[in-house]
């Protein structure tokens, strides 16, 4: 994750390989997702969610009531309302919801009245007025916005692996469990303590929001969260798969926190386990992750499993790993995972 130095970002809500660019200003309630890019000089207000791999442009005012799914581009100067009878000092008691759903993609200068649902894959022209709801996959353009054509084909993931939750996964000394929050307490000493969160987004010692967020986890598709325990379970860790992308059947990994006490092999089994379930039991064939420059021991250790450095933010390094490369670590490790991993869905 980077903050430019001017921006005001009060929220403590923000998704890891989030960027968030000069002169922003988000309120303290506002939720933004994993990798979402957020263009200079843009406004969120307090009861604004963005999803995930979310595109905002520079100059754009996200106000309270809008909600962006994942996978959105939302264009240079887009114009977002949430107050149909506006007046000064008299505000609603409740503004009005605006959903852009999945996929959609609205174009610079485009205004969007309140209270309306941009459909899935939906494109909205550069300037158009959009007055109503716009089905999945329309294009429409104008003062009012017109039905002029419409998106092709399924969407574009429709090939691509899912990152479906299990409830259990097995491996030869530990197994994975699916989190919930009578886990909250567990994630929250991990993400708390001193030099485990050196390197981490910054949570808040709060243990009713690590339930709510568990919560809200629990609803979420295209990511798993799990806690890592021993076989007579002890509760070892934590990691997390994400951001699943076409290209190359990529996907990413991260949240990895092991406690000190773990034994010195569960790195090792605990990142063969990762990539077992993801490529055997899922069907992804490599991955991509980030590494905080200062983790030192973690950059290292990918490093040896194979993974090439492909570039840099100001905080982290980025990294993929290709297939011959997981399968030569898979096979050089062999002693820590033997046998197939159990899945229990």
């Amino acid at each position: 994750m980077y903050i430019h130095p001017s921006a005001d970002v009060q929220s403590e809500t923000i998704g890891e390989g989030t960027n968030i660019w000069q002169f922003c200003v988000v309120l303290p309630n506002a939720k933004i997702g994993l990798n979402c890019n957020i263009g200079s000089h843009c406004f969120i207000e307090n009861d604004v969610i963005i999803g995930d791999r979310v595109t905002v442009k520079c100059g754009v005012q996200l106000w309270d009531g809008l909600r962006v799914e994942d996978d959105v581009f939302i264009g240079p100067n887009v114009t977002f309302t949430n107050d149909q009878w506006p007046k000064s000092k008299k505000p609603p008691t409740q503004f009005l919801k605006t959903i852009v759903k999945r996929g959609a993609a609205i174009g610079g200068g485009a205004t969007i009245l309140p209270g309306v649902t941009i459909g899935e894959w939906a494109m909205i022209g550069a300037g158009a007025v959009v007055t109503r709801s716009v089905p999945v996959r329309a294009i429409v353009v104008g003062n009012p916005a017109r039905i002029v054509g419409k998106m092709a084909g399924g969407d574009e993931s429709k090939n691509l692996p899912q990152i479906l939750k299990a409830r259990r996964v097995q491996g030869k000394t530990l197994m994975f469990h699916d989190a919930d929050s009578s886990d909250a307490a567990f994630i929250l000493s991990l993400r708390t303590d001193d030099r485990k969160s050196m390197y981490l987004t910054q949570t808040p010692p709060d243990l009713s929001r690590q339930i709510e967020w568990l919560d809200e986890y629990a609803s979420k598709i295209d990511q798993t969260y799990f806690i890592i325990k021993s076989l007579a379970g002890e509760q070892l860790g934590t990691v997390r798969l994400y951001d699943p992308r076409v290209e190359n059947f990529s996907f990413c990994w991260g949240s990895w926190i092991l406690k000190e006490s773990a034994p010195m092999s569960a790195a090792i089994e605990s990142a063969l386990m990762v990539y077992a379930y993801a490529i055997d039991h899922l069907g992804f064939r490599q991955a991509h992750f980030d590494v905080r420059k200062g983790n030192e021991s973690v950059w290292r250790f990918h490093e040896r499993f194979g993974a090439e450095r492909t570039g840099e933010t100001h905080q982290d390094y980025l990294y993929k790993i290709m297939p011959e490369k997981i399968a030569a670590a898979r096979e050089r490790y062999k002693k820590f995972l033997p046998k197939p991993i159990i899945v229990e869905t």
